[in-house]
């Protein structure tokens, strides 16, 4: 599926708090989302890697948070007018989880048993390991607890 690009504000509630970029419902429409979707995201051509990009029905649009780290290395800041790109990403669970729901009863039938969102969540914590040990590990932990 084609990116979306769209033009926002880095805003902020508070100094506490994260900084966040605001998508009208409108750009993603032609995705369908239902919740939380996991997107690819470039801001101002900087990759910010995957990004959760999340609903926000008060004010009927979806926003994705920014960590002050992707903030310095955009050259950006709360204010300023900003290009984001976003692509969706692949929802398949990284290899190493893949292969031990494939190989282990104990784990498919714990992965059965999770929520999309839990799945999502362990999914993107495996993925985010940089060695396929780490990966394995963080698989055989969220499913068997070992």
């Amino acid at each position: 599926m084609r990116a979306v690009v769209v033009e926002s504000v880095v805003e902020r509630k508070t100094p506490g708090l994260p900084r966040f970029l605001v998508v009208p419902s409108a750009a993603v429409e032609k995705w369908q989302l239902a919740g939380t979707t996991v997107v690819e995201a470039r801001l101002n051509d900087v990759d910010l890697g995957r990004r959760s990009l999340k609903h926000w029905g008060a004010r009927d649009c979806w926003f994705i948070d920014l960590t002050a780290k992707q903030c310095s290395a955009a050259e950006v800041d709360t204010g300023d007018r900003v290009r984001l790109q976003l692509r969706l990403a692949s929802t398949a669970p990284p290899d190493e989880l893949s292969a031990l729901i494939a190989s282990d009863p104990s784990a498919r039938s714990v992965w059965e048993g999770f929520s999309p969102a839990r799945r999502r969540q362990l999914s993107e914590h495996v993925r985010s390991a940089r060695r396929p040990e780490t990966r394995l590990r963080r698989a055989k932990l969220g499913l068997l607890g070992r």
